[in-house]
């Protein structure tokens, strides 16, 4: 487990170099012009960039600067039109041709869903000749699918072969995000879903397929339901809660609860806001142990399930649902 927290860490205090690293390719395909189809860009990346890490960098850029995402619901594994084949080979061809299209129609758009996005990143991958997956699976992004049941695929993504290493990234996710209270997508690139290690990546992301976490011990489907939601600002590193937090917070007779961390940055400001008051409370947080804890007392008694959220340099980077007492 120590060399997990390692491996994060460096992982933390390295994100301002491989920024850096990045700059030149980034820069570069920002500039790109006006092209009229995927096939333009893919032979622009591959005449601009010669290794294979570089060409993934632009293509995840361009996609992420230039696709918009169009919010549908229930969209992404809507019934396929019917095809009518006698082989697999037959099948294959049909579902081929299928895939060309959502291809062509969002990249002329310049729109799409998660499932446009995996498929042309997919696409240019394949065209680069170089290893890439679209895995399907669940994300959980609303703290009241914590201990949910949720079955049903409902996201998809990408993973890429590198140097011989297969890596995860989300295109969709690092193109920004949708907001609910504004009922619009707001463009918003992250890092953090370029190239996440597979223990962080499971904290937000679950394939259908156990062998795509990219951990020698998958984490399970309730596990995975069972923890807080963590937003993407979490992944900055300015607090890091205990290994196995459940996002589910049981309030105790005298109305309080404990959090626990494992880290906490020098100097940060640490709050808390109910969904029902909507206003900011400072945490008080103490050394405890190898760790630090904060012990936060509600104000008045909770009379439904409603849900907490922990902000840190007021970014929001934490969800927890929390649950009545009924016994006081």
């Amino acid at each position: 487990m120590r060399q997990v927290f390692l491996r994060i860490a460096i992982l933390l205090v390295g994100l301002p170099v491989l920024a850096q690293e990045y700059d030149h390719i980034d820069s570069k395909v920002k500039n790109y012009p006006d092209f009229s189809s995927i096939e333009q860009l893919s032979i622009r990346i591959q005449n601009d960039f010669d290794s294979d890490a570089n060409r993934v960098r632009a293509a995840f850029v361009w996609l992420t600067h230039n696709i918009r995402y169009k919010y549908e619901l229930d969209a992404v594994f809507a019934v396929a039109p019917e095809m009518l084949y006698y082989s697999e080979f037959g099948k294959r061809y049909q579902i081929e041709r299928h895939q060309r299209k959502l291809i062509k129609k969002a990249f002329s758009k310049r729109e799409g869903i998660c499932n446009e996005y995996s498929l042309m990143f997919d696409y240019l991958c394949n065209d680069f000749s170089i290893p890439s997956k679209v895995i399907l699976g669940l994300t959980k992004t609303d703290i009241m699918d914590v201990s949910g049941k949720r079955l049903v695929k409902n996201h998809s993504w990408n993973a890429v072969q590198i140097d011989g290493e297969w890596e995860l990234l989300d295109a969709t996710w690092g193109a920004g995000y949708f907001d609910n209270r504004l009922n619009k997508f707001v463009k918003r690139f992250s890092e953090h879903y370029y190239l996440t290690p597979p223990e962080l990546f499971i904290k937000h992301h679950f394939p259908a397929k156990d062998s795509w976490q990219l951990l020698e011990t998958p984490v399970g489907l309730h596990q995975f339901f069972s923890a807080p939601v963590y937003f993407p600002d979490y992944f900055e590193g300015h607090i890091k809660v205990m290994p196995n937090t459940v996002g589910l917070v049981k309030l105790t007779e005298s109305n309080s609860s404990t959090f626990e961390f494992s880290a906490v940055a020098d100097k940060q400001s640490i709050y808390y806001a109910l969904a029902d008051e909507g206003k900011l409370r400072k945490m008080r947080i103490r050394k405890k142990n190898q760790g630090f804890v904060s012990k936060i007392k509600f104000r008045k008694r909770l009379k439904k399930t409603t849900y907490l959220t922990i902000y840190a340099e007021n970014k929001a980077v934490l969800n927890f649902k929390v649950k009545p007492n009924l016994n006081q």
